[in-house]
């Protein structure tokens, strides 16, 4: 089993509202992987009571907890009327988008993809195996990229720091880690609920 990996622009404000479309469409074979900072409670629908199942003010207030966007932001196609939508719909939607959010979204183990890949020592001994100059790292992630980037090839060009992530992470496939381990996990959890819907 493959999947097909792609990366869209925009955020995660931008994934939230993608996701809107996958909800309505049953797209149980679309997966959202976001970055740790952005994790929020998430929230099964399968656990509300039958009356918060119908109220829309409940599930509305639900929406914005999980993705921090008002539901009127989003993106759902409502039909209209006399109150500014047909609130049997906005339920039904909103049920089916908590449930997909539910299912089909995921977090990375670390805040930021960089903290992921990022390794002091990898790239401390890598530059004394070149007899380069050891630049201080830090707690900053992006920094430190540029320095290691900077250490090895005297600049900063894209090219080159494209060159250094592609080491990191082939650093961080090899030496699966706990954090190499989360993403598998998940993974594995989505090709498991694609084998067996």
């Amino acid at each position: 089993m493959f999947f097909t990996v792609k990366y869209f622009p925009g955020g995660a404000e931008q994934m939230y509202k993608n996701a809107v479309g996958y909800a309505s469409e049953n797209e149980r074979h679309k997966f959202i992987i976001l970055d740790g900072d952005k994790r929020k409670q998430k929230f099964d629908p399968n656990d509300f009571s039958v009356s918060e199942s119908v109220n829309f003010d409940f599930l509305k207030a639900k929406v914005l907890l999980m993705t921090g966007i008002d539901f009127t932001k989003l993106g759902f196609r409502i039909d209209g009327g006399l109150n500014g939508g047909d609130l049997n719909q906005k339920v039904k939607y909103s049920i089916k988008y908590l449930n997909f959010l539910n299912n089909n979204l995921d977090y990375l183990p670390k805040n930021d993809p960089k903290e992921l890949i990022w390794d002091t020592d990898y790239a401390t001994d890598l530059l004394k195996l070149m007899y380069k100059t050891i630049p201080i790292f830090s707690n900053n992630f992006k920094q430190n990229i540029l320095d290691f980037g900077n250490a090895q090839f005297g600049d900063t060009s894209n090219d080159s720091i494209i060159a250094v992530k592609k080491q990191l992470i082939d650093n961080f496939i090899r030496n699966k880690n706990n954090d190499y381990r989360s993403i598998e996990d998940i993974i594995l959890k989505y090709k498991f609920s694609v084998e067996n819907p």
